[in-house]
């Protein structure tokens, strides 16, 4: 089976596939005899308008609007859902009745709730240096190799309004160490 996971959405989800919603699929496939799901990429997306799942911004980096974040502990802490400002809830209940997905609103109401996670896993474990803080510094360091890049590049993206990265001020766009030290 071909299947992108932006259409396997279920209703705990919030207007788009999500990955455990693979858990749900790979149940029903079974079910059904076939043995084998096919997905397309689920790399990070490109700027708004962009929703091809080839036009993406990192060939490593998962998209966070395929993230269950009622499963992540701190976004639940925050008050989950319930955190959300009126205005996100709203458009949370509309993406998720929306017939298509509505990839701007996905990543709206995702984006305030990674924030307010964020921010909980910034003052609960990070400062303190929990162990949940260990283990972010674990994964930053395994997964350096791209990691470094991709976080600079996402920084550097941000502060230049998404404008393809071949527009930024020179040395930037060519990544000279004295460039980036002034950025």
């Amino acid at each position: 089976m071909l299947l992108p996971l932006f259409s396997a959405a279920s209703a705990e989800g919030w207007g788009i596939g999500e990955i455990p919603d693979l858990v749900t699929l790979a149940a029903w496939q079974r079910q059904a005899g076939l043995d084998f799901l096919l997905m397309l990429p689920v790399n990070e997306l490109a700027p708004s308008g962009h929703h091809s799942p080839y036009a993406t911004v990192s060939a490593m980096a998962i998209d966070p609007i395929y993230l269950r974040l009622v499963d992540i502990p701190e976004f639940a802490s925050v008050g989950g859902v319930d955190s959300l400002s009126p205005e996100q809830r709203t458009r949370l209940s509309s993406v998720r009745q929306a017939p298509q997905v509505d990839y701007d609103g996905v990543h709206e109401v995702k984006q305030a709730a990674l924030r307010a996670a964020f921010d909980r896993f910034d003052g609960e474990h990070w400062v303190r240096q929990t162990t949940r803080a260990a283990d972010f510094v674990g994964f930053v360091q395994r997964e350096a190799d791209w990691l470094d890049d991709y976080a600079l590049f996402r920084a550097l993206r941000d502060r230049f309004e998404s404008q393809p990265w071949w527009e930024w001020p020179d040395g930037l766009s060519t990544r000279q160490p004295s460039a980036l030290d002034v950025a």
